[in-house]
């Protein structure tokens, strides 16, 4: 499972620098903090 949150983690930060350059992690709620969900969250 950590290889799944750390390739999700890769495709926000490449999506972050190419389409919100201007935006820092750290400007974000919780510093840019991702939360994982998966089929038996909400249940």
């Amino acid at each position: 499972m950590n290889k799944i949150v750390e390739q999700i983690l890769s495709i926000i930060k490449l999506n972050m620098s190419e389409y919100l350059p201007d935006v820092s992690s750290d400007q974000l709620e919780e510093s840019g903090k991702a939360y994982y969900m998966n089929g038996w969250d909400g249940v």
